[in-house]
């Protein structure tokens, strides 16, 4: 849909090409619309968004500001160092719901919950559609309606998409925009200046950033309630997941799209501990979400190598790997897991279905005996 070149008084085509208002640029590099331009030249031009958002950020959530309060007094500059540091202390997620707290109390008052709101990012649908009511949901990112890349499936059929772009976003007469820091920064940038909400969120790299993200989704739109409810079922789900005591852990390297593998101090790190594995990754002396080189593998091989794949049946890197000469006398000492990609790149509700798959297979690894 193409909309006129003014919406609410302002110049919406030229917004959306100026990205050089009073958000500044990362590193001097304009992001394109589809993801971070760092990554890009981190990983290579062809890597793939979706597997990008898996890659933590240097930096923390922004949320657009409520109106600026009167402060109090500033205190001395050794106080203010002191909490800096206390503050730097506390997990991403606390920080996150502690800010956003503070950031209300002092504008006076809640904001009303958000009546209208448009998703531009699959992990940010799945937390979405997990806490509003239908009737809130004005549009999700396109990303949930490829079959390869969505977190919610047949749900986001019932619902608009949008492909990022500030005229569609509009068109949609949202009163708040959830975006990621990979969505595009032109976008973002005509949004806030034509008076939209914006919560920008990095991509967690826990579980309970995940959980603190669902939770301030879900008090942004009054839903504080089902946001609970939702959050007691995934820890019930991680709970059931969990091996029995002592159960000595599995070792697995997790390969995505284009051989990625989840590196230590990331979300999917993390759900692997919490399901019985130990994260094969850190023992080829890789310290990021990186590709795993063939002969590291063949030299020392996880117990488990969970392969992500988009589409059932379909050939992935895993195969790939494994059809490789020098992969022969690796033989039974390794076995592969189908494991869906969707559940390698969100947390949130689809911490459920793959703390579920994971257990299922570490049980399968294992004999069955845990």
């Amino acid at each position: 849909m193409t909309l006129g070149r003014r919406h609410m008084g302002v110049d919406v085509a030229a917004t959306r090409a100026d990205v050089s208002g009073p958000f500044p640029l990362e590193g001097g590099r304009v992001r394109d619309g589809g993801g971070d331009a760092r990554q890009k030249e981190r990983f290579g031009p062809d890597a793939d968004p979706r597997v990008l958002q898996t890659i933590p950020d240097s930096t923390e959530a922004e949320t657009t500001p409520p109106p600026s309060p009167t402060l109090p007094p500033s205190r001395g500059k050794g106080d203010n160092r002191r909490q800096r540091d206390e503050n730097d202390r506390l997990p991403m997620g606390r920080r996150q719901a502690i800010a956003a707290g503070a950031a209300w109390v002092l504008a006076g008052a809640a904001p009303a919950p958000a009546r209208r709101v448009v998703s531009l990012n699959p992990c940010l649908d799945a937390a979405l559609l997990a806490v509003a009511d239908p009737g809130q949901i004005a549009a999700l990112s396109h990303f949930s309606r490829e079959e390869g890349a969505s977190s919610v499936g047949a749900a986001a059929l019932k619902f608009p998409f949008v492909y990022e772009s500030a005229e569609e976003v509009i068109a949609h007469s949202p009163d708040l925009v959830l975006a990621s820091r990979h969505s595009s920064l032109a976008t973002r940038n005509a949004l806030r200046r034509l008076g939209v909400p914006v919560l920008l969120f990095a991509t967690p790299d826990s579980i309970a950033g995940s959980l603190a993200q669902m939770m301030r989704i879900a008090v942004a739109l009054g839903r504080a309630a089902q946001g609970r409810a939702q959050q007691a079922r995934i820890e019930a789900a991680l709970a059931a997941a969990a091996p029995p005591p002592g159960t000595r852990p599995l070792t697995a390297l997790v390969y995505q799209r284009g051989g990625f593998s989840s590196g230590p101090g990331t979300l999917m790190d993390e759900l692997l501990t919490r399901t019985g594995f130990t994260n094969a990754i850190v023992r080829y002396g890789i310290t990021r979400t990186s590709n795993v080189p063939l002969e590291q593998v063949v030299a020392d091989p996880p117990q488990v190598l969970l392969r992500g794949v988009e589409y059932p049946g379909q050939p992935g890197w895993g195969e790939r790997i494994m059809s490789h000469p020098a992969l022969a006398r690796v033989g039974p000492r390794m076995r592969i897991v189908t494991f869906p990609q969707r559940l390698m790149y969100c947390g949130g509700p689809n911490l459920i279905e793959a703390a579920a798959l994971l257990a299922a297979a570490r049980r399968r690894a294992s004999g069955g005996a845990a």
